[in-house]
């Protein structure tokens, strides 16, 4: 079979937020958005050989200080894994995860030797790193580091249409000791920093190893390819270039034929930047994605692939990892842009029987979609998502959303997901931004605009119903919206929550599921997901909105959707014991949720509300819900004064914050010391904030996943609040870790 390659790759009564009129303070403006390339020589930071095997389902931590810069995003590293005792893989991820990623970067046959480059996502600080992981049994490894990607320095992507450079099949094999060289003037421009592209070796002779590197420059301590006779092994490259624009390729023992085939360089003069994700599996035939059974590739077939669910609009190239695996004939893979011709070359070549990977750069059709095409006989299809290349967005001047905490479905708004929380930092592609709140389930935020539009990002937003990452956790969703989106419909919109909007004519909208009758609107099947805003059945003249809970100009209180937790509030009995059937929620049990709205039992002239809570005129508070006896709203004991309500935290007029428990039975106690607070707000109803009359913002509770604003996994919970490092300036505070400032 002849080879083939590719060459590609608020109103006042709200729930917790308040705008409140302060002089913006002086902030180190963020660069645009995405990071850039810095090549370097090959640096092998790790060998397992001179410190014993990753074990079976263990991990090695690799340490990348002193290789790459404190703010680097993401690393390219080539990953060798070396004569595993049976058939095992290798995974790459984050070094604060401790437990195995859910995606493979290396796949190995028993006594194997085989690399594969990896762009891994990295957390910027003093002490960047990743973890590998072994499969199901014992492996050495070796990592070789090639460069990495930061923000506001290094050099910009552009992809070519794939084209070879080198095949020496049609000269004569690179014998032992020999090289051959690339001479890439022709091909990238003056001022390139780097080359990609796919090296293939072939004709192998005897088992040996191939390492790239700039011409003219030392030879590097580290290989590329590692091949073996009787197969055709590819790997992708990234090499840095000098102002000849020319790559050696050296040999090391028998002789082999090396194939070259472009994929992309970068320079100064480029205008893709690198968006980093968490590698996430967007394809698998062995299961169609968790749904159906088995249905792989055929022989001669393609596949249209739609990865707009994971990555926006602007993106131009995917990086992946592509596998493929029980396949019945000898085959090649190869995946381009829709609309475009199938090109000569392809991402790997296969053999019955084999599992195999290889990293790749693909260009995307203007939809964000690509071809997936499998040449011969059968074959399972394997894709791991590593990231993508898209134009920089300036970063927000003015009126500016800022969010802190969990990125896993790109909740930071910058383009990326992570599971590293992120500290206090402004979201990318916003107009001029009044108000901003934090969805539900901590998984997504919803901004409102100066001029009552209305976007939203994170998981789950204005997109389709979401694939289950897991079997074991079907709440989570696996498509992401890691840029803000505006939402379809939307317009004249004076106040914001989790997936609903109140107009100034006093209605409210809603869009995204119906699980739960979240929608409002009447319709009772719970499948339905709403791209475009929808009009809540049943409400008028409504001056406030929190969540699915609604406050009309008579002071009266509404809600509707779920009430599997009692959240309704109308007498009628929920819960968990009524309302979980063993394997889910059921809306259409009776008592567990509602399509239309019904009025809170027993909430008067009320003049703020929250999820689940209350505030009277009089001042006292009222909670509901969270509790199998609590379907009615009761008084909170022993709070009075009370000027609004965020979960658990009252706001008294004396701009002190208090506590109640979670039950709403009882005023636990006063939030420290705090006062002169303008407005406060929660997430998840475990951890507070206060904003106060200078712009600060301050913090305590449950610190999980970032909640703190500090940047960490896991801290526990906090019970003095403390000032949240890098706020300043606010002068608006949502749910969830969010906040508005001027700059």
């Amino acid at each position: 079979m002849a080879l083939k390659r590719i060459a590609v790759l608020a109103a006042l009564t709200t729930t917790a937020a308040l705008a409140v009129p302060v002089v913006a303070q002086a902030a180190t403006a963020q660069p645009p958005s995405g990071s850039q390339y810095t090549a370097i020589a090959p640096t092998r930071v790790y060998d397992s050989r001179g410190h014993g095997r990753i074990p079976a389902r263990g991990f090695v931590p690799i340490t990348l200080n002193g290789v790459v810069p404190s703010d680097a995003t993401a690393v390219v590293f080539n990953l060798t894994g070396i004569a595993p005792d049976n058939a095992t893989y290798l995974s790459v991820g984050p070094a604060e995860q401790d437990y195995e990623p859910s995606t493979s970067n290396v796949n190995l046959a028993q006594g194997e030797v085989r690399a594969n480059l990896v762009t891994a996502a990295i957390t910027p600080g003093q002490y960047p790193g990743v973890r590998i992981w072994a499969g199901p049994w014992a492996v050495d490894v070796v990592v070789d580091v090639e460069g990495y990607y930061a923000p506001g320095h290094g050099s910009k992507f552009t992809p070519v249409s794939p084209h070879r450079m080198l095949d020496t099949r049609d000269s004569a094999p690179v014998g032992p000791g020999g090289t051959v060289t690339l001479d890439l003037s022709s091909q990238v421009p003056a001022g390139a920093t780097a080359a990609t592209f796919n090296l293939t070796g072939t004709n192998v002779t005897g088992s040996t190893f191939v390492t790239a590197y700039q011409a003219g420059q030392p030879k590097p301590g580290a290989s590329n390819l590692n091949l073996a006779p009787g197969r055709n092994t590819p790997n992708l490259v990234t090499v840095p270039v000098g102002p000849d624009r020319r790559v050696t390729l050296a040999n090391a023992y028998y002789s082999v034929d090396l194939i070259a085939d472009l994929a992309g360089y970068y320079s100064p003069d480029s205008a893709q930047s690198f968006y980093p994700m968490a590698s996430i599996r967007v394809m698998d035939t062995r299961t169609r994605n968790g749904w159906e059974s088995r249905i792989p590739f055929g022989a001669n077939e393609n596949l249209l692939f739609d990865l707009g669910k994971w990555l926006p609009p602007t993106a131009k190239s995917a990086v992946f990892n592509l596998t493929g695996t029980f396949g019945t004939e000898n085959t090649f893979l190869t995946a381009y842009p829709e609309n475009e011709t199938r090109p000569a070359s392809s991402i790997l070549n296969l053999v019955p029987g084999q599992t195999s990977s290889n990293a790749a750069v693909v260009a995307l059709s203007p939809e964000t979609k690509m071809l997936v095409f499998n040449l011969a006989g059968s074959q399972d299809v394997v894709i791991d998502l590593a990231g993508y290349f898209a134009p920089s967005v300036p970063s927000c001047q003015q009126y500016c959303a800022h969010v802190f905490g969990d990125n896993t479905f790109g909740q930071a708004g910058d383009g990326t997901t992570s599971s590293q929380p992120r500290k206090p930092a402004g979201v990318y592609g916003l107009p001029a931004v009044k108000a901003i709140e934090g969805n539900r389930y901590d998984d997504g935020y919803t901004a409102l605009a100066e001029d009552g539009t209305v976007w939203t990002w994170g998981a789950d937003v204005v997109g389709e119903t979401p694939v289950i990452l897991d079997r074991d956790t079907p709440d989570v969703p696996r498509y992401v919206t890691a840029m803000p989106t505006q939402v379809p419909g939307l317009t004249d919109v004076k106040v914001i929550g989790d997936h609903v909007a109140l107009k100034s004519d006093g209605t409210v909208w809603s869009w995204g599921s119906n699980r739960g009758y979240a929608l409002g609107t009447g319709d009772l099947d719970t499948s339905l997901f709403s791209r475009s805003a929808v009009q809540v059945k049943g409400l008028k003249d409504i001056v406030a909105i929190a969540g699915h809970v609604a406050l009309k100009a008579d002071h009266s209180v509404w809600s509707w959707g779920s009430n599997f937790h009692n959240e309704l509030g109308d007498g009628e009995h929920g819960g968990f014991d009524n309302c979980f059937d063993g394997t889910d929620w059921n809306a259409s049990r009776p008592g567990c949720a509602d399509p239309t709205a019904v009025q809170v039992s027993g909430m008067t002239d009320v003049v703020s509300i929250s999820v689940h809570s209350a505030v009277k005129s009089d001042g006292s508070v009222w909670h509901w819900g969270f509790d199998d006896n609590t379907f009615v709203p009761v008084q909170v004991a022993g709070l009075t004064d009370a000027s609004t309500v965020s979960g658990p935290y009252v706001l008294k007029k004396d701009s002190t914050v208090w506590q109640f428990d979670e039950y709403g039975r009882v005023a636990s106690s006063r939030v420290g010391n705090l006062s002169g607070v303008r407005a406060i707000s929660n997430r998840n109803f475990s951890t507070g904030y206060a904003l106060m009359f200078d712009g600060a913002v301050y913090a305590w509770g449950n610190g999980n996943g970032g909640a703190l604003g500090d940047g960490r996994l896991s801290e526990g919970d906090r019970e003095t609040p403390a000032l949240i490092a890098g706020v300043s300036g606010a002068t608006y505070l949502g749910t969830g870790g969010a906040y508005v400032a001027n700059s």
